[in-house]
């Protein structure tokens, strides 16, 4: 089966949220000194480099080939050592770590609630004892306010036509790419904010930081 974040490839790289970037750097550093980090679907992998650059032990990770590849390379022409993995986060860990991240609404790409379920715990799982673990998903209403958004664009010559459209299960959407006339989908979906908090570790100390597109969890493990 062919990986769609091929596809999707050069629309994360147009449309990479810098500032959202540097907030999770802050809130990694601001709460723990350097140390080893595992970074769940990593994507680009800017955050990873960065810890590296810092001084951390990173672990990239991520379910797609096309985005790890392209990490391993930038690492090696930048010299910056970093460990990069596949990883699906429904296989529980074998490794823990003092960090564990998963941010920029990696949950959000999967589509039940029994797998939002599992994710969380296996990611949990994988942070040592008074480590830390930071995570954030989308909300509802931020979901929503994206059905029917549609926005042309041009990137390495190229024109891409991304449009979201109410997806088939309760709060998802489905994204569009066309490019060359083709056309590649990827999903993502929430739940209500008291669902979600429902499947967070009962075994932690939580904090909460609301942005207008999500929530960010910082959750330390006791």
């Amino acid at each position: 089966m062919s990986d769609p974040y091929d596809f999707f490839y050069p629309f994360y790289q147009a449309h990479y949220d810098h500032g959202l970037k540097d907030l999770f750097l802050d809130l990694i550093k601001t709460h723990t000194a350097p140390c080893s980090v595992l970074d769940i679907g990593c994507g680009p992998g800017l955050i990873s480099l960065a810890l590296s650059e810092a001084g951390y032990t990173v672990t990239a990770t991520d379910i797609s080939e096309v985005f790890l590849n392209a990490l391993r390379l930038e690492s090696a022409a930048r010299k910056i050592p970093l460990t990069v993995a596949t990883y699906d986060i429904l296989t529980p860990p074998q490794t823990t770590y003092d960090c564990v991240i998963m941010v920029f609404d990696v949950i959000n790409h999967l589509e039940s609630l029994d797998q939002f379920s599992i994710a969380i715990r296996h990611a949990f799982q994988a942070v040592k004892e008074s480590g830390l673990f930071i995570m954030d998903v989308l909300k509802a209403t931020y979901l929503e306010s994206l059905i029917g958004y549609q926005e042309t664009f041009t990137l390495n010559e190229e024109t891409l036509v991304w449009s979201v459209k109410e997806g088939a299960l309760r709060m998802s959407v489905r994204h569009q790419l066309q490019k060359n006339g083709r056309i590649q989908s990827l999903n993502e979906r929430t739940f209500s904010e008291e669902t979600f908090v429902s499947l967070l570790p009962k075994t932690g100390e939580i904090k909460t930081i609301e942005l207008e597109d999500r929530l960010i969890y910082l959750i330390l493990k006791k």
